[in-house]
């Protein structure tokens, strides 16, 4: 999709947007069977929610909870307070004994908590495993959602840590920069982040880097909001793996790339690859449209939330500039609207957006200046000016 990492988000969050409003409809259609509508009317149970109390003498804090259909299925996680990574429970149809991890209906006899007292304050029983039987007991913590419960900042409060940032030396293109990881801590061996910085005190140097620093994959709240997503729909934390780096660093322009994959309690995982740029020389961040014309972008429904898109024959430019296409993907970049662009010495880079079952067929496709000469904007010029090798 031709797009920045902020306008990226956005427009993801316009359609997530959207397909709320699906689910919202879908909700209401279903809602209207009898039987679905007795099901949800069901009181909460009495287990549902954040507890927390000790097994033997280890202090645990856990979240049971049904899933969001309200249809009997339950499941939950716990950690140690002494360690803070989760353990998925499952519950056993509807019997007051609950299996750690994913239930399996042979194989090896997993740990399993066995309750004796439900009580809207107090849970008690016995956890099993390793030969050994400890007592348990629970009481509630206050929380404000306890229907999805794993999910609140009452469970995973005690988790969160500032992350942590190690720098080390590299080089890209002659030019020496520092890498970046990001730690979220020993709690979360499911998320790795890492980012880069610019080396230098000038105004414009300062301006990248807090822009890189906005794009990093890194701030609370996103990382935050993966962990807490796989919890409400699986019982486990949600898996992130993202990277931001740098493609092209020349004396007046920088190139990078978000590579992202992850599984955060969606349908499926999700994997992608979102391009930015920006000018050295003022440090602002850089819209590539704006180098081509409206030769190669339909920019009528195009706005602050919503990049231009490729007309047909500049589709049809990029796939010939690349070659030899994989016959299974051919149709679907033809027929792909939204491309990211990105910077190359010899011209411009082309990455589409493609849907998760052929995302596969997401590379980036380089289009040389001379094929883009008729399409070139007066900035798009002077950009060729500043990046063609001479």
């Amino acid at each position: 999709m031709i797009m920045t990492l902020s306008q990226a988000r956005e427009h993801g969050t316009r359609r997530r947007s959207t397909m709320r409003h699906l689910a919202a409809l879908c909700a209401i259609i279903l809602m209207s069977s009898p039987a679905l509508l007795r099901a949800a009317e069901v009181p909460s149970p009495a287990w549902q929610g954040v507890w927390q109390g000790t097994i033997g003498s280890l202090p645990v804090r856990a979240c049971l909870m049904r899933d969001g259909a309200g249809l009997g299925n339950a499941f939950g996680s716990y950690y140690y307070l002494s360690k803070l990574r989760t353990i998925r429970l499952e519950q056993q149809g509807t019997s007051k004994t609950w299996i750690e991890g994913w239930a399996a209906p042979k194989g090896p006899s997993s740990p399993r908590w066995t309750f004796a007292e439900v009580g809207r304050d107090w849970l008690t029983g016995v956890w099993t495993g390793n030969g050994r039987s400890l007592p348990f007991r629970l009481a509630r913590v206050a929380s404000d959602d306890d229907e999805a419960s794993c999910g609140t900042e009452a469970f995973n409060g005690p988790r969160w840590r500032p992350l942590t940032i190690k720098a080390t030396p590299a080089v890209k293109d002659g030019v020496r920069y520092r890498a970046l990881v990001f730690g979220a801590g020993p709690a979360f061996p499911s998320i790795s982040l890492a980012g880069f910085e610019l080396i230098g005190d000038d105004a414009a140097t300062r301006r990248i880097n807090a822009g890189l620093r906005k794009q990093v994959p890194g701030p609370q709240e996103d990382w935050h909001g993966c962990i807490t997503g796989g919890l409400n729909a699986h019982g486990v934390d949600g898996d992130l793996d993202a990277t931001l780096a740098p493609t092209l660093i020349t004396p007046r322009w920088l190139g990078a790339a978000l590579s992202q994959a992850d599984e955060c309690g969606g349908a499926h995982p999700n994997s992608g690859t979102v391009l930015v740029a920006f000018d050295r020389s003022t440090g602002a961040l850089v819209d590539l449209h704006s180098w081509l014309g409206n030769a190669a972008l339909d920019r009528s429904e195009a706005s602050a939330d919503l990049p231009p898109t490729l007309r047909p024959a500049f589709r049809r430019l990029i796939m010939a500039e690349a070659g030899n296409v994989e016959p299974d993907c051919r149709d679907a970049l033809a027929s792909q609207e939204f491309w990211d662009i990105g910077l190359d010495r010899r011209g411009l880079t082309f990455r589409p957006e493609l849907p998760h079952v052929v995302q596969a067929c997401a590379d980036d496709m380089l289009v040389r200046w001379a094929s883009l000469t008729r399409f070139l904007t007066p900035a798009g010029r002077a950009g060729r000016a500043s990046l063609e090798p001479r």
